[in-house]
């Protein structure tokens, strides 16, 4: 979460900006340093993975494409987070404020606009409205082993928005 805040703390950006490195490229260098992160530990995750499928009894009876699906899944989900994480970096100038913001704002694309929708006092097509907008309700459908087209738009919004809003911030800082 100190993406940002750390390198404008302790003078790093001076630094890294008096070289021929745009707000792009350095965004996209926190962005890809934590996927890296990730996508490691989802390397170490398939050893679970292979000692199911070893020590399943009939061959048949686990779903690679879902599992295929599930990883992907897991893939986007930490993309969109770490979007939200490097935006919410970008705005605060406090390691601990860019913690508590970027918590607070993967909670709430993840599970509030879910639990909204649960609400008996939501009339029509509210529910299903609000439904759409939580990250839950998209990752729900690419567990199950389905790839739907609106819930890659739907990430790839909400990746392209954040990572929009954090470059937009980090030229507004380096002025």
């Amino acid at each position: 979460m100190n993406f940002v805040v750390e390198d404008f703390e302790n003078g790093m950006s001076d630094w890294l900006f008096s070289k021929p490195l745009n707000p792009l490229n350095y965004w996209l260098g926190h962005v890809l340093s934590g996927m890296t992160i990730i996508f490691l530990f989802l390397i170490l995750s398939l050893s679970s993975y292979f000692s199911i499928h070893s020590l399943a009894s009939n061959i048949g009876e686990i779903d690679h494409l879902q599992i295929i699906s599930s990883y992907f899944g897991i893939l986007i989900l930490a993309l969109v987070f770490t979007a939200i994480s490097t935006f919410a970096s970008s705005i605060s100038k406090n390691q601990s404020a860019a913690f508590l913001l970027s918590v607070l704002l993967c909670y709430f694309f993840l599970s509030i606009p879910s639990f909204i929708s649960e609400l008996p006092v939501l009339v029509g097509n509210a529910d299903y409205l609000l439904k759409y907008f939580s990250l839950d309700s998209h990752l729900e459908i690419l567990s199950r082993g389905i790839v739907e087209m609106r819930s890659l738009i739907y990430f790839a919004t909400l990746i392209v928005l954040f990572s929009f809003f954090a470059i937009r911030n980090i030229e507004k800082r380096l002025r």
